[in-house]
């Protein structure tokens, strides 16, 4: 019962994380319940690049292709919440107006970047390398935000002087890097 009280208090107290939680799974239910098939709403270089459909840099983050596929973003992202809890001026952040908004604005340069970042390499691997079956290639899922959450995270933590702990489904771990924090919550 304490421990159920402990996530439900750390959901609340993280509503950034728990937000984004809550848009996969719904994002991930709504797919499900209407059929939707994930090369409608996955990023490739033609439907970017050619088709010009933007607005499916942000449907394929929330997608994902199935149960393991979310559970193991969901999860690495569950384990990615301290940084709602950090002291964001004693890792060098002074303009952050709150944790959560700070958190959610980095999350959405995360889901650009790690577009525009895909985006690239498909785009030199095409145009230089004569690659032109990946132009069809799909992606969905928050992976590129859970990276670049453990890229930000993992320098962060130089900053740190405790341990770095993650808790996992009753277990706790510490003593490791949280960079290896999606390794560690498999």
């Amino acid at each position: 019962m304490e421990r159920e009280a402990s996530t439900v208090a750390d959901a609340i107290a993280c509503p950034g994380t728990t937000t984004v939680i809550v848009l996969c799974i719904g994002f991930f239910i709504w797919m499900i319940i209407n059929n939707i098939p994930f090369d409608l709403i996955s990023i490739s270089y033609n439907s970017i690049v050619v088709d010009k459909q933007y607005w499916r840099i942000f449907s394929s983050a929330f997608a994902h292709l199935n149960l393991i596929h979310i559970v193991f973003n969901i999860s690495s992202l569950w384990s990615y919440r301290i940084i709602e809890k950090i002291d964001l001026k004693a890792v060098g952040v002074t303009n952050a107006s709150s944790p959560s908004i700070y958190y959610l604005r980095i999350s959405l340069l995360l889901i650009l970047l790690s577009s525009f970042i895909m985006l690239l390499l498909y785009t030199i691997l095409i145009k230089l390398f004569n690659k032109t079956e990946l132009a069809h290639q799909q992606v969905v899922g928050y992976s590129g935000v859970v990276f670049g959450w453990m890229a930000i995270y993992s320098q962060w933590s130089l900053s740190f002087s405790n341990t770095p702990t993650l808790h996992f489904f009753g277990f706790t771990l510490r003593g490791y890097p949280i960079s290896l924090a999606p390794i560690g919550s498999l």
